[in-house]
């Protein structure tokens, strides 16, 4: 990969897929990273550069047209992001708002996902945090780290107007 600051919106873009590596913890932020995570977006000025972090990659194998790239360091921002911009997205398709483009570049592009977590948590995460499937049966605590991420967001962005989610859409994207 490249060396260099990217926006998240040129990170995601195209037929890239994340993925976890086997050597990389669970997930496993609570609720103080998600806040500061959330906090930092909602203040962060709209003309203003943002930096998420560092996040180090190492180009994977192809998977047809698509080419994955393990996640060396930066897998909970990555996989925060990817649960937020889902809960986002959700909010505003709920509202009309039109988010194809922007499901395909950061949730799943054709019927591939973005993003691959590890074997033990990957259906969970694609099933009940991607596909927002009901009743899940939990049986890590990562699992659980994951869905609590989920309802975060959710409570959080439901006090948000519909401006203000906007903004952030914006935010993130830029």
């Amino acid at each position: 990969m490249e060396n260099g600051l990217k926006t998240i919106k040129e990170l995601f873009d195209g037929t890239k897929i994340f993925r976890v590596p086997l050597y990389q913890r669970a997930y496993s932020w609570s609720d103080k990273q998600l806040t500061d995570f959330m906090e930092d977006i909602k203040n962060q000025r709209t003309n203003r550069t943002y930096f998420l972090g560092t996040i180090l990659l190492e180009k994977g194998k192809n998977e047809g047209d698509f080419r994955t790239i393990d996640i060396v360091d930066g897998q909970q921002r990555m996989t925060t992001l990817v649960i937020f911009m889902k809960v986002l997205l959700n909010i505003l398709k709920n509202n009309k708002e039109d988010v194809e483009i922007l499901e395909e570049t950061y949730i799943k592009y054709k019927n591939r996902f973005k993003l691959k977590l590890q074997d033990e948590d990957m259906e969970f995460f694609e099933t009940y945090i991607l596909e927002n499937m009901d009743n899940p049966e939990i049986v890590r605590p990562s699992q659980q780290r994951l869905l609590d991420a989920k309802k975060y967001f959710e409570l959080r962005l439901s006090n948000l107007s519909l401006s203000e989610i906007l903004e952030i859409k914006d935010k993130l994207n830029k």
